[in-house]
């Protein structure tokens, strides 16, 4: 319930018995003045932030609000950022993406390898794999194995999200299977055989699928160029290629070893995202005393090339409570790149801002 414009947060939880998809929002107690549908997809703890810039109790929904955003409650960062997902886009743009083929490579199995005896499997770089020879014996090529197969514990395993998927290839005479956790027959989730190059599957929730070539003795191959691929929509193959939240996962850095420090500040939040040789570096954190105009606030950054030195920030950090600005400055001290404020800042105040800073 809101009594007051401004920035407002609340934090809520949703257990497993519960099946909400839909917020309400009022003031003074009120329940129904502004509701949303929201797809609340798992149990979990949220928080919603948003700014209310109008209160009118006299008027059925009057409530003026703007930069609403809902994100796990560990989340400290409360900078708004407007909601993106791939379900916005048409399907042939999920290609462009990086989101069509879900089939993550690199497989369980890379360079040359031989199966059902006498078969030779050639591993690529973009996901197909090349198979010669005869095969005098049945076997199975495990590209990805399920979570609970001790036998073969799989580096890159595919996550689905709860939806429906196909499984699809361009080429026939070689069994193709989509299994999930559980064991035995009924693990089976989709297969492919004989002359079929797609079938359809659904998951009731979040999981993780194997894919599974089945060859059969006396399967002969001649350059057979086998090219499994999982999306939403099947037809021509394409590589597998990260998403956006997958690329970014690489990209970025949990300071752990590298651990940017301070010796007046509690560090919140500090996230190093990387692209070639430039570090984008993103902190929240509160003074735990005063500190004057020109203090040092942190180091430890990683690697600084200070023989170019370059500091800059986004733009100044922000006051988080008022948004009032902190001008900081980079500079090089005793060979480590150190921050700086401009202005001093008192105690209990918390800021969030970035650095961006070449590495070596």
């Amino acid at each position: 319930s809101i009594t007051a414009t401004g920035k407002q947060e609340f934090t809520f939880t949703i257990a497993d018995s519960d099946d909400i998809n839909q917020l309400y929002i009022g003031h003074n107690g009120s329940s129904s003045d502004l509701r949303f549908v929201f797809p609340f997809t798992g149990k979990g703890t949220y928080k919603i932030s948003f700014n209310a810039t109008g209160i009118n109790p006299t008027v059925v929904n009057g409530i003026v609000m703007k930069e609403m955003m809902i994100r796990d409650a560990d989340i400290l960062d409360d900078t708004y950022e407007p909601y993106f997902s791939f379900t916005a886009f048409p399907r042939s743009e999920q290609a462009v993406l990086g989101a069509k083929n879900l089939n993550v490579y690199p497989y369980n199995y890379s360079g040359t390898q031989t199966f059902g005896g006498a078969v030779t499997a050639v591993f690529g770089d973009d996901g197909r794999i090349t198979l010669n020879g005869t095969a005098s014996a049945n076997d199975n090529i495990i590209i990805h194995s399920r979570a609970n197969y001790s036998s073969l514990v799989d580096k890159n395993p595919i996550i689905l999200q709860k939806g429906t998927y196909k499984i699809s290839r361009s080429t026939t005479g070689y069994g193709l299977r989509v299994v999930n956790t559980v064991s035995g027959s009924g693990n089976v989730l989709a297969t492919l055989s004989g002359d079929s190059k797609e079938a359809t599957f659904t998951l009731s929730d979040t999981t993780q699928v194997g894919i599974i070539i089945d060859i059969t003795s006396g399967d002969e191959f001649s350059n057979k160029v086998i090219d499994p691929m999982i999306s939403f929509d099947g037809g021509e193959y394409a590589p597998y290629a990260m998403t956006n939240e997958q690329l970014t996962n690489a990209l970025t850095v949990k300071n752990d070893a590298t651990q940017i420090t301070s010796d007046n500040m509690t560090i919140e939040k500090c996230i190093i995202a990387k692209a070639g040789n430039i570090r984008v570096c993103t902190i929240r954190a509160i003074a735990t005393t005063s500190i004057s105009a020109m203090a040092m606030i942190f180091k430890g950054f990683p690697d600084p090339l200070l023989e170019s030195f370059d500091c800059q920030t986004s733009a100044e950090f922000i006051n988080a409570s008022d948004n009032s600005l902190y001008p900081v400055i980079g500079r090089s001290v005793a060979g480590n790149l150190e921050v700086s404020t401009k202005n001093a800042i008192a105690s209990g105040v918390t800021i969030r801002g970035t650095i961006t800073y070449v590495a070596k």
